[in-house]
C-alpha cells in the first residue's frame, strides 16, 4: 500500500486511459461471442484484444488479497430452495440465467467467499440470517461462522409489494416463511 504502481497494474476508475488488462479463461467462442470466465466485467464491456497466455508472462509470482486465501465456506441448499429455483426457472422470469445448475453455481461461488461485511460479522459473529439480490431474485441464507457453512434457505422473485430486503419487516416475514417450511434459525 502506498507504493507507486504502473498505470496498468491498478484498477483505478480515474485512469487517463480507461483500458484495463486482465488474465481470463476463454471458455468458448460461438459466432461473434466470446464466453469468458474468471473476470469481473459488466455485460456489454468491449474486449479490445485477446492474446494467448504464454508461460513467459510468469503468473507464478502474482499476488492476491489475503481474503482470497482464507478458507472458503461450504454452501448448501435447503431442499425446498432447489424446488423454488426450479419453479422460478420454469416461469422464465430471470434475465440472466436459464439453467438451475448455472444459477446454483453462481450462488455457491458468491457465498463461498463470505460476502458479509466486517460490521455484520461483528454484530452476528456466530450464526445469522442474511440476504442478497441476484438477477431478479432475493436469496436468503444462514451463515454459520463456526462450522464454515452457508445454507440457502429461501429464494423468491423480487416484488415491489414485499418488504424491502433486510429491513425489519422483511426479517419478520422471512422468518415466518421459514417457520412454515419447518426451518428454525
Amino acid at each position: 500500500m502506498g507504493q507507486k504502481k504502473g498505470i496498468f497494474a491498478t484498477r483505478s476508475p480515474n485512469r487517463f486511459n480507461p483500458i484495463g488488462m486482465s488474465v481470463v479463461v476463454l471458455e468458448s467462442i460461438s459466432h461473434k461471442t466470446l464466453h469468458l470466465t474468471g473476470v469481473d466485467l459488466v455485460e456489454g464491456t468491449p474486449v479490445l484484444d485477446i492474446k494467448p497466455y504464454h508461460t513467459a508472462d510468469c503468473l507464478q509470482s502474482f499476488k492476491v488479497p489475503a481474503y482470497l486465501t482464507q478458507e472458503s465456506y461450504s454452501v448448501n441448499f435447503h431442499p425446498k430452495c432447489l424446488e423454488q429455483l426450479e419453479e422460478i426457472l420454469n416461469t422464465n422470469t430471470l434475465k440472466f440465467y436459464t439453467r438451475e445448475d448455472n444459477l446454483c453455481e453462481v450462488i455457491r461461488s458468491c457465498l463461498a467467499q463470505d460476502p458479509s461485511t466486517v460490521h455484520t460479522k461483528l454484530k452476528h459473529p456466530q450464526r445469522g440470517l442474511y440476504a442478497f439480490a441476484l438477477d431478479s431474485l432475493e436469496i436468503a441464507y444462514v451463515r454459520d461462522s463456526q462450522a464454515l457453512t452457508m445454507e440457502v434457505v429461501l429464494v423468491e422473485v423480487f416484488s415491489s409489494e414485499k418488504p424491502k430486503m433486510r429491513s425489519s419487516q422483511w426479517l419478520e416475514s422471512t422468518l415466518l416463511s421459514l417457520k412454515k417450511m419447518g426451518f428454525e434459525i
